[in-house]
C-alpha cells in the first residue's frame, strides 16, 4: 500500500469510530439533549470555517503537506483524549472543540498533496495513481474503524472504547505522516499573488458559484443525515446499539464499487450527469428514511450509501482540482471546505437538532429531502464539462 492510501485509511479510520457512534455516545452515555447534540456538531462547521483554510494556505506557500497534517493527527489525539478522560459537559466541549479545530484541515491537506502528487508524478513520466484509487482506502480504513466498535461493543466494552479508538488511531495518523511523500509545487517567488484569494476568485466565477451553492444544500442535508441518523436507527427503528456500526458499515462496504467505477461512469455520463443521478439517489434514500422507520429500511437504505458518498466526498475535490492552477491547489480545496463544508457543517447539524427536538427525527430527513431536491436542479444548471476527459481517461 503507498503511503497516501494509507494516511486515507487512517483518517477514515477515525471516522469510523465516530461518525456511528458519536451521537449515541453523547445522547446515551453522556446525557446531551439533541438540541444541545446538535449545537455541539456545530464546532465542526466552526473548525472548518477557519482551520483547513489557513492551513492549505501554509501548504501552498511555506510548510510540507506532510509536516502539516502529522501535527494536526497529534492534536486531533489530545482532543479525543480529553474526551475520554474529562468529566462533565465542559470537557466534552473543550475536547470535541480542540479535536475537531485540528482534524478538520486534514481531509483538504490529504487531497492538496495527492493532487500534487499526481502533477509531479506526471511531469517525472512516473505513473500515475489516480485520486479514487487512493480515496477508496478510506472506505476501507472506515470500515475497519466501525467494524472494531462494532466488535468492541459486541464483547460488552462501553461506549468509552469510541474516543479511545479514535485517540490511538490518531496517534498512529502522527507517526506515519512522516513517510508521506515531500511534494512541493514550483512556486514563482516574483508572484505576490495569495493563493487562498486567487482560489475564492476563482470559485466566485459564475458556474462554480453555482456548484458550490448546490454542495452547500448537500451538505445541510447530509450534515443532519450524519449527526442524527444513529440516533434515528436507536430510538425509531429500535436497533440495538452494538448494531449500529454493522449497519452503518454495511452501506459504507458497498460505497466501493461506484468509488473505482468512477472512471467507467464519467466516460459514459459526463460530470454533469453523475452528479445529477448520485444527488437523486441520494434524495431517494432520505425521502424513504423520513417515511418509513423500520429495521428493514435502515439496512435496505445503505445501499444506496454509494451514490451519496461519491458525490458529497469523491467527485467534488476531483471537480474542483480540475479548475485549480498548480499555485493554488491545496487553497482551492481549503476555502471550498471552508465556505461550503465549513458552513453546512456549522448550521446543518444545529439545524437538524432543532427540528428533530420540535418534530422528530423522520422530519430531518423530509428537511435533508428537500434541500437535495433543490440542490440537483442547481447542479444541472452550473455543472460544466471541464474535468470530463481527464475524469474519464
Amino acid at each position: 500500500m503507498r503511503p497516501l492510501s494509507f494516511q486515507f485509511f487512517v483518517y477514515f479510520a477515525v471516522l469510523g469510530c465516530i461518525v456511528p457512534y458519536f451521537t449515541v455516545y453523547l445522547v446515551e452515555w453522556r446525557g446531551l439533549t439533541e438540541a444541545q447534540t446538535g449545537l455541539l456538531y456545530g464546532f465542526h462547521g466552526l473548525a472548518v470555517l477557519v482551520s483547513p483554510v489557513v492551513l492549505t494556505l501554509f501548504a501552498d506557500t511555506k510548510l510540507a503537506n506532510r509536516m502539516l497534517i502529522g501535527g494536526c493527527f497529534g492534536v486531533s489525539a489530545v482532543g479525543m483524549a480529553a474526551l475520554l478522560f474529562g468529566q462533565g459537559v465542559v470537557w466534552v466541549v473543550v475536547g470535541y472543540a480542540v479535536f475537531r479545530m485540528a482534524y478538520s484541515p486534514i481531509m483538504s491537506l490529504e487531497d492538496g498533496l495527492a493532487f500534487a502528487d499526481q502533477h509531479d508524478r506526471a511531469e517525472r513520466g512516473v505513473a500515475v495513481t489516480p485520486y479514487h484509487a487512493t480515496r477508496v482506502w478510506g472506505t476501507y480504513g472506515f470500515l475497519a474503524g466501525s467494524l472494531s466498535i462494532y466488535v468492541a461493543l459486541a464483547w460488552g466494552v462501553s461506549l468509552a472504547v469510541v474516543t479511545a479508538a479514535a485517540a490511538a488511531w490518531c496517534g498512529l495518523g502522527l507517526i506515519h505522516a512522516w513517510r508521506l511523500p515531500a511534494v512541493a509545487e514550483v512556486r514563482d517567488e516574483a508572484n505576490e499573488a495569495v493563493p487562498t484569494l486567487d482560489a475564492a476568485r476563482r470559485l466566485m466565477t459564475p458556474r462554480l458559484l453555482g456548484f458550490c451553492v448546490a454542495m452547500l444544500l448537500l451538505m445541510l442535508a447530509a450534515g443532519g443525515y450524519y449527526a442524527f441518523y444513529p440516533l434515528w436507527l436507536v430510538r425509531d427503528a429500535g436497533v440495538s446499539e452494538k448494531w449500529i456500526g454493522l449497519i452503518v458499515a454495511t452501506g459504507v462496504a458497498l460505497e466501493i464499487v461506484p468509488i473505482l467505477a468512477l472512471r467507467w461512469l464519467v466516460r459514459r455520463l459526463g460530470v454533469r450527469l453523475l452528479l445529477l443521478g448520485t444527488t437523486a439517489i441520494m434524495a431517494l434514500r432520505l425521502a424513504w428514511l423520513a417515511s418509513d422507520a423500520s429495521v428493514f429500511t435502515a439496512v435496505a437504505s445503505q445501499l444506496l450509501h454509494g451514490p451519496m458518498v461519491l458525490a458529497v466526498h469523491v467527485v467534488a475535490p476531483v471537480y474542483l482540482n480540475h479548475h485549480a492552477e498548480p499555485s493554488y491547489r491545496s487553497s482551492m480545496q481549503g476555502v471550498y471546505s471552508m465556505a461550503v463544508l465549513g458552513v453546512g457543517a456549522l448550521i446543518g447539524p444545529a439545524i437538524a437538532g432543532w427540528i428533530a427536538e420540535g418534530w422528530g427525527l423522520p422530519a430531518v430527513f423530509a428537511y435533508a429531502t428537500a434541500l437535495t431536491v433543490v440542490a440537483a436542479v442547481l447542479m444541472g444548471v452550473s455543472v460544466d464539462r471541464q474535468g470530463d476527459r481527464e475524469i474519464g481517461e
